[in-house]
């Protein structure tokens, strides 16, 4: 942004806002006298000016700070409204219940070989027994936790 040196003429100011609202559409007063160099009450009044004459179709705010031009153009582009995708599937992780129903049926195996084939003695079935009804929990609890995961279904509304 360049800022010129404030000129004493007021037609030369009102031709220059002219063109740097029409051509760049700036609205802010502020920053039209930053580029103009003067004070923001005489691009103000100038730009009121303008507007009376009918050189510059537009409005002020309220409180006077902004500037809108009055022509603006309205799109002839037909309004899509949001598109609906149905409701969102997520994707479940279902690593640590698929890991916990194979440790359960690995923990069944075990116990199952310590118990019938290896049985040298009483306190090795006994351990492949309770490692067999401790695998057997473990893989209830598995098939629990993956139960729990909900699954996507085909059906869509």
């Amino acid at each position: 942004m360049i800022i010129e040196h404030s000129s004493s003429n007021p037609i030369e100011l009102k031709t220059r806002l002219c063109q740097i609202v029409l051509e760049n559409r700036i609205s802010s007063i502020e920053t039209l006298s930053e580029i103009t160099g003067t004070e923001e009450e005489d691009a103000r009044v100038a730009l009121y000016e303008l507007v009376s004459e009918g050189s510059l179709n537009g409005s002020f705010t309220e409180d006077g700070s902004r500037f809108f031009l009055s022509d603006i153009k309205v799109s002839d582009a037909p309004i899509i409204g949001p598109v609906d995708l149905g409701p969102e599937i997520e994707v479940q992780d279902s690593k640590l219940s698929k890991t916990v129903v194979i440790s359960g049926i690995i923990m069944m195996a075990v116990g199952y070989l310590l118990r019938g084939l290896v049985a040298m003695g009483e306190i090795i079935v006994n351990s492949g027994s309770v490692l067999f009804m401790i695998g057997l929990a473990v893989l209830v609890g598995g098939w629990m936790m993956f139960s729990k995961i909900n699954p996507p279904s085909n059906d869509r509304p």
